[in-house]
């Protein structure tokens, strides 16, 4: 169990991502350039295979086309571009396809790879060992699926009968890496901004979210302040702070994106995100308890561990 425990917890190498295994993609899109796709590694330690069972190295790659760099455009065509293929031609309107030639610092694709695709940290807890590994990985693979959606009207009173307890069920060690970067254990590297303060400290991370936080009022302004200073030429009007609910982890956290970004991992469409300045207004000139009387919409997967207690009660729009 060792050795099994030592190949868990570190990155596939190259060797073992060149022999992922594909099994199925799960979900794609075409708009934002993205695919998921569930596949095994095989683990290999001291040259020995630790389990031939492909159900035991689920693997889930997510993968997204990368941008045109700022740095290759001036010279796409003469250095970047290695073949064009004409598509079609109306009037003055002309398609082609193209490849590009292959250039390490100019990457073609960013993949995120969720190894082992485990409900729970593997091996966290001695009980996990005895549960079947199919149920560790199926929430995961759930997840990064396609599935139906409905639209929920969530209560007061649906969310004190379903949704708190969901919550508090949830086991800490879930967003163990949140801490891991509240703690500055993983990612100090990346912060563009931190308030350290016991109660309205936060952290403000590029492609996360601020995390820890009392005021977010005062939140607000420091990120306001900060953001044109950090990026000059992008004024305080051209963000768009908001939070998603139902949250993918449940740890307060705070999305800052330009406004002319319209598409990011959990979106920005109604029954999903709420801006900001609408909850403060909400808490600060309508009620302090607004959202303890509210009914609150939002969109939810059948493949969310949410939905099966949502649906033992009438909660459909």
């Amino acid at each position: 169990m060792s050795e099994q425990k030592k190949a868990l917890a570190r990155p596939p190498t190259d060797k073992e991502l060149f022999n992922f295994k594909f099994i199925r993609v799960l979900n794609e899109d075409p708009r934002a350039k993205t695919i998921n796709v569930l596949g095994s590694l095989q683990v290999n330690i001291n040259e020995i295979t630790l389990s031939d069972d492909e159900s035991t190295n689920y693997a889930i790659l997510l993968l997204e086309k990368t941008h045109f760099h700022n740095e290759e455009v001036a010279n796409l065509s003469r250095e970047r571009v290695e073949k064009w293929l004409f598509h079609e031609s109306n009037d003055i309107y002309h398609q082609y396809f193209g490849t590009t030639k292959t250039q390490v610092n100019l990457p073609d694709f960013k993949v995120t790879i969720i190894w082992p695709a485990t409900e729970t940290p593997f091996f966290h807890h001695k009980e996990d060992l005895l549960r079947p590994f199919s149920l560790l990985n199926q929430k995961h693979i759930q997840k990064y699926s396609l599935q139906s959606r409905h639209l929920i009207n969530e209560t007061p009173a649906i969310y004190h009968q379903v949704v708190k307890p969901f919550i508090e069920s949830i086991p800490p060690n879930r967003i163990t890496w949140v801490y891991n970067i509240l703690s500055k254990e993983k990612e100090s590297e990346k912060i563009l901004l931190e308030e350290k303060n016991d109660e309205k400290g936060f952290i403000l991370l590029p492609d996360m979210q601020e995390m820890g936080w009392r005021d977010i009022g005062e939140l607000k302004s420091k990120i306001l302040e900060f953001v044109p200073i950090r990026f000059p030429g992008v004024g305080a009007d051209e963000l768009r702070l908001f939070v998603h609910y139902q949250p993918s982890y449940y740890h307060f956290h705070l999305h800052v994106t330009h406004i002319c970004q319209d598409s990011i991992p959990g979106g920005i469409v109604v029954g999903k995100a709420h801006l900001l300045d609408t909850i403060i207004d909400n808490i600060a000139n309508i009620a302090n308890d607004y959202y303890q009387k509210a009914t609150l919409t939002y969109v939810i997967g059948e493949n969310e561990a949410l939905f099966e207690p949502l649906t033992k009660i009438d909660t459909y729009c």
